[in-house]
């Protein structure tokens, strides 16, 4: 059964259309330009440029991919609300993506000449994907007639404009106001800190290290609660609930490790020739931080809090932010990794080094928005570079 009017498709059973009170047909005639449901399926899974006229494909320039995702699901919502737009949008790969959980695996597509519109609507779309691909589901489902009163369009229209307005810039607001406190906290405390604060005449000790993870652990939870409170395009994918899906991230945060174990052996030996050196006392310094009576199994337990707090803050929440405010992904990856290298106040070739790193790990979290991998490779990074120290 359908109605007439909105062309929305009800159960059996139904008479009447709530939204625009309306008796419902049994059939609806084609729309020009328009396909069925299986012709629509059967040209997305061969990559054709479904419902657009012949006059307006592009066959020069093929589709542009405006997001990658593990779950098919959330490619789907995303399509919907570009479809809402009057943009023709379609889901990709569906089958790799829900099957291996990578992130070049379920992708979203548009024409190309609709990419710089897609992304702005994916930026400003703040409800997460699944969530409204449960409300469109739900949508379908309406009561019988005699059971809920159907209630008129003209009352309920105009009350729900202005508040939506007003919403929407209160919502502006708070969100400048977190990312501004989220900055100052994470970012420009750390900075000013190291800045003006004189060099520890002794390194820190076992108590001190173990001190941290609580500060740690209630940080990563602050940030990742709003992160999972707006999604956005570059928003971090939800953590693996099954066992397969873990084991592929180790392995991806291992071999990222192995990546930037060497490239840091070559960012450190060409600095060294073009003469930037961290100072004849900076080596000496950690090799007596790390000889300390029970500093290594305290390091290894603060070290995974450290990565995880670092991770969270500055590949999945600075880069999904800044993101909407830059506007350009790549400059919200150097402006994240800048911040990320200036806070661990190293001198001058380390700070380069973790910088490149940051640079490195961003572009990572863009193709996949994994966290779990990110961590992984931290977190073995930071005890190589203890067990190097401890074996000099």
């Amino acid at each position: 059964m359908f109605c007439p009017h909105c062309r929305d498709e009800y159960r059996e059973g139904f008479r009447w259309c709530r939204d625009c009170d309306a008796p419902l047909v049994d059939g609806l005639p084609p729309v020009p330009g328009k396909t069925n449901i299986e012709d629509r399926e059967t040209e997305e899974e061969a990559g054709v440029q479904a419902g657009v006229p012949d006059a307006e494909r592009d066959d020069d320039q093929p589709p542009a991919t405006v997001g990658q995702y593990f779950n098919p699901i959330e490619a789907h919502g995303h399509r919907m609300a570009l479809e809402q737009a009057g943009l023709r949008a379609w889901v990709c790969d569906e089958n790799i993506g829900a099957t291996y959980r990578v992130g070049i695996g379920t992708k979203l597509q548009v024409r190309a000449q609709d990419e710089a519109d897609a992304r702005a609507i994916l930026e400003m779309d703040s409800a997460p994907a699944s969530s409204d691909w449960w409300s469109d589901l739900n949508d379908d489902v309406v009561e019988p007639p005699d059971a809920v009163a159907p209630a008129p369009r003209e009352q309920a229209a105009p009350a729900s404009e202005v508040p939506s307005v007003e919403n929407d810039s209160r919502a502006g607001r708070f969100e400048t106001l977190e990312l501004v406190a989220v900055v100052l906290l994470t970012c420009a405390s750390p900075i000013f800190w190291n800045v003006l604060r004189d060099r520890d005449p002794l390194p820190r000790g076992p108590g001190e290290l173990l001190a941290d993870i609580p500060w740690y652990a209630g940080l990563t939870l602050i940030i990742w609660i709003l992160l999972r409170r707006r999604q956005t395009a570059f928003s971090p994918m939800p953590l693996p609930r099954a066992l397969p899906p873990w084991a592929l991230e180790i392995f991806a945060g291992g071999m990222l490790f192995l990546l930037g174990w060497m490239l840091d052996r070559v960012i450190a030996d060409l600095l060294e020739q073009m003469g930037v050196r961290d100072g004849p006392d900076f080596e000496a310094r950690w090799a007596t931080f790390f000889r300390q009576t029970g500093l290594a199994t305290a390091f290894r337990l603060e070290s995974f809090f450290a990565a995880t707090y670092e991770e969270v803050v500055f590949r999945a929440y600075l880069i999904a932010r800044l993101g909407l405010v830059l506007r350009r992904p790549a400059w919200a990856v150097l402006l994240a990794a800048a911040l990320f290298a200036l806070g661990h106040g190293y001198p001058p070739n380390s700070t380069l080094t973790v910088f490149v790193f940051g640079v490195v790990y961003g572009f990572v979290y863009l193709s996949s928005r994994s966290i779990p991998r990110l961590v992984v490779a931290h977190w073995i990074y930071n005890l190589a570079v203890m067990s190097e120290y401890l074996h000099k």
